[in-house]
């Protein structure tokens, strides 16, 4: 009984490996596309386990540190943004 409230509950007491799994859904589905940011392309969709900043984050971050994706600087005249980039080899899943 417990290793299942564990798998219940996972996603609500650790939510970044969920987070992560779903924006690597979004990502091989195509509705995501290389270079995007964020805030535009991810968290405002509302989509489910992304629609915080936080969420969308946590997920980048853990999709960053396994090579799916790297998040570039790209200066503003306001705020500083962050635009993703997909692995090459990713993106020839999604087109393949």
């Amino acid at each position: 009984l417990e290793s299942h409230a564990r798998r219940i509950y996972a996603p609500v007491v650790n939510p970044a490996p969920a987070a992560a799994k779903a924006l690597a859904d979004r990502i091989l589905s195509g509705h995501v596309q290389d270079g995007f940011s964020l805030r535009d392309n991810v968290y405002q969709n509302g989509w489910s386990r992304l629609s915080t900043a936080a969420d969308a984050q946590m997920a980048a971050d853990i999709l960053e540190s396994v090579g799916w994706v790297c998040g570039v600087e790209k200066p503003t005249p306001g705020r500083t943004a962050f635009i993703y980039y997909m692995n090459p080899k990713i993106l020839e899943r999604v087109s393949g």
